[in-house]
């Protein structure tokens, strides 16, 4: 049997090294590109124990420099742009470290010659970091001594010594940012909210500090959250974040509850985080980002340092002894932290620890993730009061029922249209709707002119918050509005206590409530007797000359039964006003009873749906009848509210309401920019128009206009968006930024650059020079248009001649 195994094994490694592969083995050749495949692929899981974006760094910064610096002072280790590390001694390594050094803030040198200090404990461990890791690259089979790894644990103890030492002698300044106060907080998100600079930025910054605030993560994280990440959960939205710098590796679950501030809508995370989805126009994917673009935390930092550079932002921070430059991106990690540990009831300190990522130590051995505490957290991350009983308020929700539901549902479709898709999002969708419902009002005051929210559906379509509003509940656990008994997650026993409290206050304040009406019935119903008994002589006097007057009476044609009747009627008056003087609050009742059967028979009309809401005549200017009014600008919207303005219209800014609209709180519809022509328009608009024209033609042309009705849906806009949106778009843009929120102006250059057809969808393809259709349209002669212009005036003259003629 031995001797046939052999056989059969060198006869299977002939036939595999003379290529034959009929028995289906593969070649040396194959055999060998396999290894290398799985190899390299072997190679990638372990490179994975970094991330790309710290490979990406040791590439550009740290490696280059130490090879520059050791190719300078000792070349013999440098070879083809490669360090031996197998040569390199510990003294060598010792000196390089010791140079590195880095400039300081302006703020901090003191002396124009010394502007260079020792690098922070941060920068000296990417240092060594970076050249163990390219040590592992190119050598995976050496790796540093004993002694070399011990010596450089004894440098990096000496360096933060020496920092600690020179920090305490006023030698060297701490350069890492501050944390950014509650206060200061509060103000950016107010600033974001009337930042009126048009575009998305806003709602971005606005949505963008929120989320970083409530989560407590850092910056990155914020970036890298996907829609698929966020999960509706009762009164919370959970963030599972997966991994962070922390736990790259994922061993420990990264779940944030996130809550509602029902109080303060200009802090409340669900309120900003609804803005922004309303102006997500990307679809739903398992990949999709929730704030897509590449590096949206450098724009929001732009924007904040803009904030707080300003002459406001400067006042709020000067309070506390910052400058702008004090405060980065990661100063907002540190100030909620400082937040919700700071006064005499604080969160627990291991609970905010494992929300923030901070090691503890020993401690993480054996403090591990609790739900409860990372929802007290959380609620207090939110700006909740700890010590009020707001602090347990449930957020908005929709009352449920069969009706509602599908009502609600709609209403998702349309605000959320590419969201709307997937299950998971309902849950969170449905939170964030129901509290711009409930804060529809202030929404409104407070957004500027020129935002891009007011274009949205929600804001566009009348009455579509304030109708969804009458379904909301905003409630406390304990209420009857508490539909579901819903539990308030995160709360404390002292809350409940609380409760105790305000039911009984709430008890008294009803008893008062009751007392004051009761005395209110009765003060009213003596001013009606008061103002009875004053109007008696005066009606009894104009009665006495009424009955004189209709019977005669001096001429004696009043008969006994005429007066008998007269002087009954005013004895029953004195008998009804005697009555109603002992019991004056039974009158006071009884037309208080009048006056609400009076006011329930009142219906209040259907409100008119938004596709057939007429819009007002306007009144002619310039000498024309036209459709718009005078001083109309053009939107500055993305493609997705263009469309909707396109086929719905909108409302007129303030500069173009009247003085009356203004003071009734009027908002003014323009009818759909469809259309308008440039008869209706100033003569500066005409350019604005052609390229609205030409922009939102070339992308309804790729659907079928036997499919496009003359009002469409929210859904049928995205279908619309979604078959033409490649004609103003970049294709080299498509898979780096958020293309849908550029200008009609910017869409409009790639439409010529793309070269698309506004007609037939198709390249258009240019004429020649020689054509005659290029040759432009000669105008009148400037005398004919004075002669005509004269004419005019004569006959206007000869007019007003006619009337003053007439009127004579």
């Amino acid at each position: 049997m031995l001797l046939i195994w052999a056989v059969t094994l060198v006869t299977s490694v002939v036939i595999g090294n003379s290529g034959n592969s009929n028995n289906g083995e593969e070649t040396t050749e194959q055999h060998e590109a396999r290894v290398q495949r799985e190899l390299a692929e072997a190679s990638a899981i372990q490179d994975r124990r970094i991330k790309k974006k710290t490979e990406i760094e040791y590439a550009r910064t740290y490696h280059p420099r130490t090879v520059s610096w050791f190719k300078q002072e000792y070349p013999e280790l440098v070879v083809d742009g490669k360090i031996r590390y197998d040569k390199l001694e510990w003294n060598q390594f010792k000196r390089y470290l010791g140079t590195r050094k880095v400039k300081k803030r302006k703020k901090y040198r003191t002396d124009s010659n010394n502007i260079y200090q020792l690098a922070g404990e941060s920068t000296m461990q990417k240092y060594v970091a970076a050249e163990r890791f390219y040590l592992s690259k190119q050598m995976p089979e050496y790796s540093f001594s004993t002694s070399f790894e011990k010596n450089v644990t004894e440098f990096m103890t000496g360096h933060r010594k020496l920092i600690k030492e020179q920090q305490a002698k006023g030698l060297r300044m701490e350069e890492d940012k501050e944390y950014l106060p509650w206060t200061v907080y509060r103000w950016l998100m107010q600033y974001f909210f009337t930042y009126a600079i048009g575009g998305n930025i806003p709602v971005l910054c606005l949505a963008f500090l929120s989320v970083t605030w409530n989560l407590m993560c850092r910056g990155i994280n914020t970036e890298t959250v996907k829609l698929s990440q966020l999960k509706g959960d009762g009164d919370a939205i959970i963030f599972d974040l997966k991994v962070t710098k922390k736990n790259q590796e994922g061993k420990k679950d990264e779940i944030k509850h996130v809550f509602a501030n029902s109080q303060d809508p200009s802090i409340c995370c669900f309120t900003s985080l609804g803005l922004w989805l309303l102006l997500y126009g990307q679809p739903f994917t398992d990949k999709a980002l929730l704030f897509p673009g590449g590096n949206q935390r450098i724009v929001y930092h732009d924007h904040e340092s803009k904030a707080l550079k300003s002459d406001a932002g400067a006042k709020e921070l000067s309070f506390y002894s910052l400058t702008w430059d004090d405060i980065g991106l990661h100063s907002i990690r540190k100030g909620v932290a400082t937040f919700v540990t700071m006064g005499s009831t604080i969160c627990n300190i291991v609970a905010v620890c494992l929300r923030a990522g901070w090691g503890m130590g020993v401690q993480g051995r054996y403090f591990k993730h609790e739900g409860a505490g990372d929802c007290f957290v959380g609620r207090a991350c939110a700006g909740n009061p700890i010590n009020s009983i707001e602090f347990v308020k449930l957020p908005p929700r929709f009352i449920r029922s069969e009706e509602n539901d599908k009502l609600v549902e709609k209403a998702i479709k349309d605000a959320f249209p590419t969201l709307a898709v997937n299950a998971q999002m309902n849950g969170v969708l449905s939170l964030l709707l129901a509290s711009l419902a409930y804060h529809h009002v202030w929404l409104e005051e407070t957004l500027p002119e020129n935002s891009r929210i007011r274009s949205t559906y929600p804001f566009l379509k009348p009455y579509f918050l304030r109708d969804l509003k009458k379904i909301v509940v905003c409630c406390f656990e304990w209420e009857d509005d508490n539909f579901d008994r819903l539990n308030a997650k995160g709360a404390s026993p002292e809350h409940y206590a609380m409760k105790e409290r305000a039911i009984m206050r709430q008890e008294n304040l009803e008893k008062f409530a009751e007392l004051n009406a009761k005395l209110d019935n009765q003060a009213t119903g003596l001013a009606e007797l008061k103002k009875s008994v004053e109007d008696l002589p005066k009606k009894t006097t104009a009665a006495l000359e009424q009955f004189a007057e209709v019977n005669a009476i001096r001429n004696g044609v009043v008969t006994q039964g005429q007066f008998l009747d007269f002087t009954n009627t005013i004895t029953t008056a004195f008998k009804n006003a005697i009555a109603a003087m002992q019991n004056p609050i039974s009158v006071a009742s009884q037309e208080v009873s009048n006056d609400e059967s009076e006011d329930s028979a009142v219906i209040n009309p259907e409100f008119e749906i938004f596709e057939t809401a007429e819009v007002k005549p306007v009144k002619p200017w310039g000498g024309k009848l036209r459709r718009v009014r005078k001083g109309f600008i053009y939107p500055n919207v993305g493609l997705k509210e263009a469309l909707v303005v396109w086929y719905y219209g909108g409302y007129y800014p303030d500069s173009c309401l009247e003085e009356d609209e203004l003071l009734n709180g009027e908002r003014v519809r323009f009818p759909p920019l469809r259309l308008v022509t440039c008869h209706d328009l100033e003569r500066h608009n005409h350019g604005r128009r052609s390229k609205w024209f030409k922009v939102l033609n070339s992308v309804t042309k790729f659907t079928p206009r036997n499919n496009i009705p003359e009002y469409p849906s929210m859904l049928q806009l995205v279908e619309i968006m979604e078959a033409g949106k490649h004609v103003v778009m970049a294709p080299s843009l498509e898979y780096d930024i958020d293309q849908l929120s550029n200008t009609i102006n910017t869409m409009y250059d790639y439409v010529i650059k793309n070269g698309i057809s506004s007609t037939n969808s198709k390249l258009k393809r240019k004429k020649s020079s020689g054509s005659s259709s290029n040759v432009r349209r000669k105008s009148l002669p400037r005398k004919a248009k004075n002669k005509l212009g004269q004419i005019k005036k004569f006959l206007d003259e000869r007019a007003l001649q006619d009337s003053r003629q007439r009127v004579v």
